[in-house]
């Protein structure tokens, strides 16, 4: 018979991979070009527990021209992965719009993956007054 074991480590044990490797991860290793993308994002938040930010891609979004993915991306918070949408032609228009969490002041970048495997990115910084995401890991 053959035993299973299973090590839990601690949260603050698991590296939390940086900016650049989550935007890497999500684009495969690909390229990312600078424009086509508006990320809109207050460049000073009272209150980093509920920021508005809006996304939006220049694309036709027609059946061979358009955006499949548009994901948002952190510096600073305990997780990089803040949020991915998938698209396609029958979505109008290429744009995105919601509530993030801010651990602290910090750069945000929106990727969108186009049709033709292109990648796209914006970015934009927020000074945070009030933190959110804040994890006592003593």
């Amino acid at each position: 018979m053959t035993g299973l074991l299973v090590i839990s480590l601690p949260r603050w044990a698991v590296a939390r991979p940086s900016l650049d490797e989550a935007i890497r991860t999500f684009t495969g290793g690909a390229d990312v070009l600078d424009g086509r993308v508006r990320l809109d994002l207050p460049p000073l938040v009272e209150n980093g527990n509920a920021v508005g930010i809006t996304v939006a891609a220049e694309s036709p979004m027609t059946a061979d021209d358009h955006v499949r993915r548009i994901a948002v991306f952190n510096e600073k918070n305990p997780e990089a992965n803040v949020a991915v949408f998938r698209l396609g032609p029958r979505s109008g228009r290429a744009t995105v719009s919601t509530r993030i969490r801010l651990a602290t002041s910090q750069v945000v970048v929106a990727v969108a993956e186009m049709s033709d495997g292109s990648f796209w990115s914006s970015r934009a910084s927020a000074i945070v007054t009030l933190a959110a995401c804040i994890e006592d890991l003593s």
